[in-house]
């Protein structure tokens, strides 16, 4: 219950499955992390200037963009280096995207 924004950024595994986010085939290595872009965040060069300004690489695992009563919500899932974690994460909150570390597998 609540907006479909809300929904949209705090979404359970059931609700996950039920939009057909299913993550198994993620990365074994490295921490998976889920962005959520929102009006203020889907028009900005957030994930080149991750790269770049961090100096990091990084995959790309999944991504989708839905364009919702004029609003443009997506997300994307990021694979990183485990060692890059607490760097990503402050650049990230910087950014005011918000995420979540759908995993913290070893390196």
């Amino acid at each position: 219950i609540g907006k479909p924004e809300e929904l949209f950024l705090s979404s359970g595994d059931d609700i996950k499955e039920f939009l057909g986010e299913s993550f198994e085939n993620l990365p074994k290595e490295g921490i998976n992390i889920q962005l959520f872009f929102m009006d203020d965040t889907s028009n900005e060069p957030v994930i080149t200037s991750l790269a770049r300004n961090l100096n990091i690489d990084f995959s790309i695992c999944y991504g989708k963009l839905e364009n919702f009563k004029d609003n443009i919500l997506g997300s994307l899932v990021i694979n990183i280096d485990k060692r890059d974690l607490e760097r990503v994460m402050q650049f990230l909150k910087e950014k005011n995207v918000y995420l979540e570390v759908l995993d913290e597998r070893s390196n």
